[in-house]
């Protein structure tokens, strides 16, 4: 089985994306649950081979991954009256979500989202979807693990984990229950575990104040 190694780069919003300054979407709450431990400066756990979110554009990605298995473009009036026209592309084992602001035309699109979603994929540190809590916590020296709920006074906003881009197919968080993240130390950049009874279900790489 090859395994492909998906990390997030520190990336800068790019000037005319779409996106609107909306505190509802999952800013990390200030210096409340700073923790040296949830923070990493080393730069490759947000780096990858290339795919980089605000970086990689369509074209770069097809040359990368090859032709995806499924493209979903994401109807939703509301997500592309606010935020702008995006598709899920599907691979096996991690999605990428495209945005373009020229309708739904991917030759023009860019990496906006990374979401592993098997054991076909792993992050630089060889973690994996059905590894354990356990060692996630050894892997990332991370201490804090939070409840997966709707209520928002957790470090990161539910519907920032739900993924607002998604619209109506955002990511049902009752199909988890507990989470943790690893921030870049100088930007809103994470590594986000979802975890279903103490194991490893879902692995998504966001920029946490998107939206």
């Amino acid at each position: 089985m090859v395994v492909i190694l998906i990390i997030l780069t520190t990336v800068i919003f790019i000037g005319n994306h779409k996106h609107k300054e909306n505190e509802t979407f999952g800013k990390l709450v200030p210096n409340k649950y700073d923790n040296e431990k949830i923070v990493s400066d080393i730069s490759s756990d947000f780096k990858t081979n290339n795919i980089s979110i605000f970086d990689t554009t369509y074209e770069q990605l097809i040359k990368i991954m090859g032709k995806p298995m499924n493209v979903t473009c994401i109807q939703d009036e509301n997500v592309i009256t606010n935020y702008g026209y995006f598709s899920i592309l599907s691979y096996e084992g991690v999605e990428f979500i495209i945005n373009s602001d020229d309708g739904f035309n991917l030759a023009n699109g860019i990496v906006v989202e990374i979401d592993i979603v098997n054991s076909n994929v792993s992050t630089t540190r060889g973690i994996t979807i059905n590894d354990t809590k356990e060692k996630v916590k050894n892997t990332y020296s991370v201490e804090e693990f939070y409840p997966l709920g709707n209520k928002n006074e957790y470090p990161i906003n539910p519907i920032r984990i739900k993924s607002f881009i998604r619209g109506k197919s955002e990511i049902k968080i009752d199909e988890y229950d507990e989470y943790c993240y690893i921030q870049s130390k100088d930007k809103p950049i994470a590594l986000i575990f979802l975890f279903k009874d103490n194991i490893v279900k879902r692995i998504m790489l966001r920029h946490l104040t998107a939206g």
